[in-house]
């Protein structure tokens, strides 16, 4: 529940250019009709890592929203990247990493590659907004050593009994840039709205959104069979198919709750969950080739049958039956691979 507070506090992005890099199409299209409804100047896209740069390298952009899975070599990697490359005009600009993977070593690797902020998908609008809020009104200062580039990594500042070696030789250690503070000016400039006005707003983009959602989701689901018939055939493991039936697991997952269908979320996190970091020797096994059929078979039917919400009794027998399967290609407890859906605070 967000406090009328926070939904009172203003931000002004009508100076400001917004860069979302985001190797999905519908998923970077959604984010950034959203953006546009908080009425961001400029708002560019990248569907990989050189065009990002490539943007990075070319305009002053203010804030910046990664995905985890960005190609060629994934979000870390490019947050580096957008840190430490010369060419880049603006290395300190937040960035905001959103992520369908929300295990500890996956917010840790964001945090240490540079991120500003780590936001698990599926995001809902408050979500987003209290990490804007945070980049944007609270800028934490900046380090820059040969370990570590990107935003104090210490939320709280606290006494230290050692040497802080943040601080160190020119052009080194902890500073406060002069585009930190210019960015955080704009965003308090008068004539900005509301959180609330652009949490509703927002809210209005979604439910236009949703009818263009139908058509994806099918789309993936069909993508996914296809890719399912093709592991029942192949003799010999494959990881680019594994690959692709994860990524489209993964988009299902990313934007089912956002429309009102948790159950889609929870039966798409379920399979990523089985398929992250599967070896080789146990993709062909019949145990994990029935257990990538069941999930997309309830997929498509609570696509089929239209099941919002939780589902009640039927939606938990469901999610239920395929923690089991997961557990068993896995080699676990059933419990210890439950899909974990909550937002992720670093």
């Amino acid at each position: 529940m967000i406090a009328n507070s926070f939904l009172e506090k203003k931000l002004n992005l009508k100076a400001m250019t917004l860069l979302i890099a985001d190797g999905n199409d519908f998923s970077r299209s959604f984010t950034r009709n959203i953006c546009r409804s908080f009425r961001f100047a400029d708002i560019l896209v990248a569907s990989n890592a050189d065009e990002a740069l490539a943007h990075l390298q070319a305009t002053e952009i203010d804030m910046m929203i990664v995905d985890w899975l960005l190609k060629p070599a994934g979000g870390g990697a490019f947050c580096r990247e957008a840190r430490r490359n010369p060419g880049v005009r603006n290395p300190v600009l937040p960035i905001i990493v959103l992520s369908g993977t929300t295990e500890r070593e996956i917010v840790a690797e964001a945090r240490d590659a540079g991120a500003n902020e780590f936001m698990s998908r599926p995001f809902d609008l408050g979500q987003l907004l209290q990490r804007f809020d945070r980049v944007l009104s609270s800028p934490r200062p900046f380090v820059r050593c040969t370990a570590y580039v990107g935003p104090d990594r210490r939320r709280q500042q606290r006494p230290y009994p050692g040497r802080d070696r943040r601080v160190g030789a020119a052009g080194n250690g902890l500073s406060r840039p002069p585009t930190l503070a210019a960015t955080a000016a704009k965003a308090a400039r008068s004539g900005g709205q509301t959180l609330g006005e652009m949490a509703a707003a927002g809210e209005k983009v979604i439910i236009t959104e949703e009818v263009r959602y139908r058509d994806v989701r099918r789309q993936d689901l069909d993508d996914m069979t296809q890719l399912y018939q093709v592991m029942q055939r192949i003799t010999a493991p494959d990881q680019a198919v594994i690959e692709q039936i994860y990524l489209k697991s993964h988009a299902l997952k990313a934007m089912g709750q956002t429309f009102g269908f948790p159950l889609l979320t929870g039966a798409g996190d379920s399979l990523c969950r089985m398929l992250w970091k599967l070896d080789l020797q146990r993709m062909l096994a019949p145990l994990t080739i029935q257990g990538v059929g069941a999930h997309i078979s309830t997929m498509r039917l609570i696509v089929d049958q239209d099941i919002r919400h939780d589902g009640g009794t039927v939606g938990s027998q469901l999610i239920g039956s395929l923690h089991t399967l997961v557990g068993l290609v896995m080699g676990l407890d059933p419990s210890a691979v439950k899909p974990t859906l909550e937002k992720v605070d670093d």
